[in-house]
């Protein structure tokens, strides 16, 4: 039996999953950006997820951000709490807070500011 104690960094996904993302990867690997079809096929696939996860969450799509990891997510939430990111983002609504993740000392200087 395998336990697993650091599931905030990385936990395994769900085969299902797993299988999505690998047609994703393979087969439907446009810029969701672009405006080619690869990239309009792509794109449906973000809308689908946000549309999804506003519904769960009940918030507006408009609420739901994207980003490529933790450093990125941490940095938009505590820049948009300063008023200095384009994105809006409240402390108290950031799961990991502020507790000294590598990114707060990027912008701050000490942990946990």
């Amino acid at each position: 039996m395998e336990i697993y104690l650091d599931n905030s960094a990385t936990t395994r996904c769900f085969p299902e999953v797993a299988e999505l993302m690998t047609k994703i990867m393979c087969e439907d690997y446009g810029n969701p950006s672009s405006m080619h079809h690869k990239g309009v096929e792509a794109e449906s696939y973000v809308r689908y997820a946000k549309e999804t996860l506003a519904k769960i969450l009940k918030v507006s799509e408009k609420e739901i951000l994207f980003t490529s990891g933790g450093t990125e997510s941490d940095n938009i939430a505590i820049m948009g709490g300063y008023g200095q990111s384009p994105c809006r983002a409240s402390y108290d609504y950031h799961p990991g807070g502020t507790s000294g993740h590598p990114a707060d000392h990027e912008i701050h200087g000490e942990p946990g500011f």
